[in-house]
């Protein structure tokens, strides 16, 4: 790793952070390093800390991904509009130094602004397998942080074309009955202006991306599948 955060195992609610990069390895998504180690500073021993990967080139050749763009659906305030939704990329400078990565970019920009206008459909855009299981295994663990697009980081796979999530951030687990499921809610987004909430709603517009949820849904809450995990 050559970007990672130390933090207090209490900041990822200790296990529970661990528990979801597992489990989403397991299922065959995006998952950064998280570990406990222990710290010495200036040479006086702490306690056990958490380790946290960070967004760079180095997490995705440990997915056996192919380098490309990581960004993430930022909602920026200002004095002028409430809102102003934007992509935020990690390495900009990076990607705006080469043709291809200056393509790169504009790809993510125009496929997601043509997704939020409707004139993509949602498997144009993102891997739609990719991210069912993502917003699957939230609904395990009964909390929906990680997916909220806010928090969610996104991986453009210049192989396909497609973005993928990198979830993270899941902290806590509830029962399922607290919260409901997230296919469940996604209505609560349906007039909002905000990039980062349309994603979830009009991704559950979508029929083929729901069916897809579905599947992830029966897969990830049998018995049997979470023993073996």
């Amino acid at each position: 790793m050559d970007r990672f955060a130390i933090q207090h195992p209490r900041t990822r609610s200790f296990m529970n952070e661990w528990y979801y990069h597992k489990l989403l390895n397991y299922a065959g998504l995006i998952s950064l390093r998280y570990k406990f180690i222990p710290l010495i500073i200036n040479g006086k021993n702490m306690p056990i800390y958490a380790i946290e990967e960070n967004f760079s080139t180095r997490l995705l050749e440990n997915n056996n991904k192919r380098e490309g763009p990581i960004f993430r659906l930022q909602n920026r305030e200002s004095p002028e509009e409430p809102y102003v939704n934007q992509v935020t990329f990690y390495q900009t400078n990076k990607y705006k130094s080469t043709d291809n990565g200056r393509y790169l970019l504009r790809r993510v920009e125009r496929q997601v602004s043509k997704f939020i206008n409707g004139e993509l459909k949602a498997k144009d855009v993102f891997e739609i397998k990719s991210m069912a299981k993502a917003y699957a295994i939230s609904d395990v663990f009964g909390h929906d942080h990680p997916i909220l697009a806010y928090n969610m980081r996104y991986y453009l796979n210049p192989i396909s074309g497609l973005i993928e999530p990198i979830p993270y951030d899941q902290q806590e687990i509830k029962l399922v009955k607290v919260r409901g499921l997230i296919g469940e809610r996604n209505k609560h987004y349906r007039d909002t202006t905000l990039y980062s909430d349309k994603i979830i709603s009009y991704l559950f517009r979508d029929k083929e991306f729901s069916r897809e949820y579905g599947k992830a849904l029966n897969k990830f809450s049998k018995k049997d599948w979470l023993d073996e995990f």
